[in-house]
C-alpha cells in the first residue's frame, strides 16, 4: 500500500511539469489541425471556430502552436488562436511571449512517432523530416473552407484513424 502511494506521488511529480505548460486557448476560425508547423503538412482533423484547445507550446516567433483537442494532437496557426488575457481574448501570435507560452521545437521523427504511427502519411516521414519549418505563419489549409461542419465539432480526415488518446488527467 505504501509502495503504491509512493509510486503514485512520484509519477505525479514527474508529470506535473508537462501539465503546467498547457494553456487553454480558443480557435477563432475553423481550420485544419496539421501534423507539423506549416500549412502544407498533412491534416489531422478539422476544428470549428469557438472550440477550446490546450496549447503545449509554440515554435519560435509564435507562428505555429502545438495543440491538443479531444484526443488529437497537432499544429495550429497561432493567428487563429485566442487566449483569455486581462478580461479579453487576445491573438496568441501577438501575446504568446507575454503570456509565457513556452517555445518548443519540432521534429518529425519524434512528434510523428508519438502521435501519428497509425496515419498513412507516417510512411512519408523521411520526406517531411527534410522540410524546414516556416519562419512564421502561413495561411492554414481549410480556413473558412466549405468542408468544415457548421456546428462546433471536429471531424477526422479520412481514413478516420485516431491519434493516441492521452490519459485523462485528474483536475
Amino acid at each position: 500500500m505504501k509502495l503504491a502511494l509512493i509510486i503514485g506521488i512520484a509519477l505525479g511529480i514527474l508529470t506535473a511539469p508537462s501539465r503546467a505548460f498547457a494553456y487553454q486557448a480558443f480557435i477563432t476560425s475553423g481550420a485544419s489541425l496539421l501534423s507539423g508547423p506549416g500549412a502544407d503538412y498533412p491534416p489531422v482533423a478539422d476544428i470549428s471556430g469557438g472550440e477550446p484547445v490546450e496549447v503545449h507550446g509554440c515554435v519560435g516567433g509564435y507562428g505555429w502552436c502545438d495543440v491538443a483537442f479531444q484526443g488529437y494532437r497537432g499544429w495550429f496557426d497561432a493567428r487563429l488562436l485566442a487566449y483569455p488575457y486581462q478580461g479579453q481574448r487576445v491573438p496568441l501570435i501577438s501575446f504568446g511571449a507575454q503570456i509565457g507560452v513556452p517555445v518548443v521545437s519540432f521534429s518529425v521523427e519524434d512528434y510523428w512517432g508519438r502521435f501519428y504511427r497509425d496515419r498513412p502519411f507516417y510512411r512519408e516521414r523521411a520526406r517531411w523530416a527534410a522540410k524546414a519549418p516556416p519562419p512564421g505563419p502561413a495561411q492554414p489549409r481549410g480556413v473558412g473552407g466549405p468542408h468544415l461542419p457548421p456546428t462546433p465539432t471536429m471531424q477526422p480526415h479520412p481514413p478516420s484513424h485516431r491519434a493516441e488518446r492521452p490519459q485523462a488527467e485528474p483536475q
